[in-house]
């Protein structure tokens, strides 16, 4: 069951990303900016956007990072990576090159963020967290503060 909800804090982040995403790129389009975007520009897209899509966007995130906590599920999801690599790897007519070094990527930051992770004490694990969080919710308030 903790397996299950994983997935689904992990569905949730990814489409709030996705939606987030979409929204940068059709404010880009909207503001005639070209890519690549500098981080000003992309500040400055987001302080367009409204709060409770970064709240949001902060909150799915948060949730992910308590899967962290939970080892044996964090090692289920990268074996779950490494099992699709292969699979993906054997049927290179619906995967793209890109799209296999994509989660070859996703297996490395899963597996190397828990390593070092899991190097910390509980304590510094949550503290580490709890600063993470602190500083994405001073950047949504910095973006906030830019609509004047």
């Amino acid at each position: 069951m903790e397996g299950l909800k994983a997935g689904i804090k992990a569905l949730k982040s990814f489409r709030n990303a996705s939606r987030v995403e979409k929204l940068l790129a059709e404010e880009a389009e909207f503001s005639d900016l070209t890519p690549p975007y500098t981080t000003e520009d992309i500040r400055t897209l987001m302080s367009r956007m409204p709060r409770q899509v970064l709240d949001e966007l902060v909150n799915s995130s948060m949730e992910l990072y308590d899967i962290m906590f939970d080892g044996p599920l964090v090692s289920k999801v990268a074996e779950v990576i490494a099992h699709l690599v292969k699979k993906m790897k054997k049927r290179p007519e619906v995967y793209s090159h890109a799209e296999v070094n994509g989660m070859e990527l996703g297996h490395s930051i899963v597996s190397e963020a828990y390593r070092l992770f899991n190097a910390l004490s509980h304590f510094e694990q949550r503290q580490m967290v709890a600063l993470i969080e602190e500083v994405e919710r001073d950047a949504v308030e910095e973006v906030v503060a830019m609509k004047g």
